[in-house]
């Protein structure tokens, strides 16, 4: 991702997992562009799946069906270094 570095902007690549079977190319590709932050969708299911994620040296966030403190909570345990959402009321949670 030169080209958006070159213009100053920080790239986020996203992982969508559907399919475990697609999990090795998005991997690859991943490595291949080597996005400044990866954002895990849907975020929920980090916490099963983090195990899957190679470690890749950058920030990992996690977005999509977060919908308590509960689930905020444990993809934050997981590794993610922040959250993604819309539903409000977790805007205001302090994860620290």
């Amino acid at each position: 991702m030169p080209a958006i570095r070159n213009e100053g902007v920080t790239a986020i690549q996203r992982l969508l997992l559907v399919r475990r079977s697609h999990l090795h190319a998005a991997v690859s590709a991943m490595s291949r562009s080597a996005p400044d932050i990866l954002e895990v969708l849907p975020g929920v299911i980090l916490p099963n799946v983090v195990h899957l994620i190679p470690t890749l040296g950058v920030p990992m966030l996690a977005g999509g069906f977060v919908r308590t403190e509960a689930e905020a909570r444990a993809v934050i345990a997981a590794g993610a270094v922040g959250v993604t959402t819309s539903w409000q009321p977790l805007w205001d949670l302090d994860l620290a």
